[in-house]
């Protein structure tokens, strides 16, 4: 079994991070396990008269290096509550907005949900995406519980050389799935099988809402957030410092770059190819990703990010990421009484101003040593500005 990933409940499909707690804990319990009563027999052999200490030892220095003394389990534990701290979720019937509350309101991404004639529109499209089930059927069984060794075919992620990127991806990845579950929720969204009998998913069809996809807002926020590590392990080799006080800025034509968001489109569509999935949910998954990954890599080190709104009423056509990435997706005209929330008949709409978030020490002091184990294995000519 992979450590980059393990076996779950089909319940919990779709969260690869929020599994990592209950993995670390239970490595750390069968490498540490002997029966009990052989400690309480050594004990009694070797201990001896009761004497007092000689020395007192000083609490530990409440400061972000002392996460490096808790267990793996216990450091997501509390770096999941650091970083979910300060985010909200402002909804009305069909619409949700995800906010971060510090010193001011920012608000991260809003998301309006597709009308029901949306939905049986893309029906086709779930029809015509069948005809792959054959050629994909591992795939798509494999990844209803884990995908990050996808991830790591391109070559920067290794969990016995890289942990701490793994504990951070994992966390990230975790918090995520924590973010598109309420999301989910919020939006309340059908899944394919209730529209027609004729779809027959390939899978059990999972107990919660369509949009947006939970495997395509995991997948590209692990792949955004790898493709910034690396970027700052990149520029870290070139400018000689252990970890660069700046990320250089997201290029989507990069070739690491393509593989990632390649690997992470086709984890999206075989979920369309499964029958569980439509493929705006596939476009919704991403835009929440992005938002998401902006969000994280600012409270992890530093980062601007920009506000988005998606509007999924009128929306046809397909799923693909460079679609995404430019915002190509336009709407039917909107219903009478209904205009768009974007006010135009764009799907996707990406604010120009950017949010000042302050970053968490806490956060920051893992990110770092995710850089710094990404350019150890990168090595110096790997090095860019």
């Amino acid at each position: 079994m992979s450590t980059l990933g393990s076996e779950g409940s089909e319940g919990s499909e779709g969260s690869e991070g929020s599994e990592g707690s209950e993995g670390f804990k239970s490595a750390e319990d069968r490498n540490s396990y002997v029966p009990a009563i052989t400690r309480i027999t050594t004990r009694e052999g070797v201990v001896g008269a009761w004497k007092k200490p000689l020395v007192t030892p000083p609490n530990y220095k409440c400061e972000p290096g002392t996460l490096d003394l808790w267990s793996p389990w216990v450091r997501q534990r509390v770096l999941e509550a650091e970083l979910m701290t300060g985010l909200i979720y402002d909804e009305v019937p069909g619409r949700v907005s995800l906010q971060y509350r510090a010193d001011q309101v920012h608000p991260l991404i809003t998301i309006t949900r597709p009308e029901p004639e949306d939905f049986v529109a893309q029906l086709e499209w779930v029809n015509n995406y069948a005809s792959l089930r054959f050629e994909r059927n591992e795939e798509i069984r494999v990844q209803r519980t884990k995908f990050l060794p996808y991830f790591a075919m391109v070559g920067v992620l290794h969990p016995d050389r890289m942990p701490r990127t793994v504990e951070l991806l994992r966390l990230l990845i975790g918090v995520t799935g924590t973010i598109h579950y309420r999301i989910k929720h919020a939006l309340a969204c059908r899944r394919p099988i209730e529209y027609s009998p004729q779809v027959q998913p390939m899978i059990s069809t999972p107990g919660h809402g369509s949009l947006p996809s939970g495997h395509a807002t995991e997948a590209f926020t692990a792949a955004l957030a790898l493709d910034a590590l690396v970027r700052h392990a990149r520029v870290s080799l070139h400018s000689g410092e252990e970890v660069a006080p700046t990320i250089p800025n997201f290029n989507p034509s990069d070739p690491f770059t393509v593989q990632l968001l390649r690997i992470a489109e086709r984890i999206a569509i075989n979920r369309q190819v499964a029958g569980v999935h439509f493929p705006v949910d596939s476009v919704a998954g991403m835009v929440l990703a992005q938002s998401v990954s902006e969000f994280h890599v600012a409270r992890c080190f530093k980062g601007k990010p920009v506000p988005r709104m998606m509007d999924g009423r009128g929306f046809r056509g397909d799923f693909s990421y460079s679609d995404v990435l430019e915002s190509n997706y336009k709407r039917l005209p909107a219903a009478p009484g209904q205009p768009g929330v974007i006010g135009s008949d764009d799907v996707i709409h990406v604010e120009r101003h950017e949010m000042d978030i302050k970053p968490s020490l806490l956060l920051r002091h893992l990110w770092c040593q995710a850089v710094v184990e990404c350019a150890r294995v990168l090595g110096p000519g790997q090095g860019q500005p």
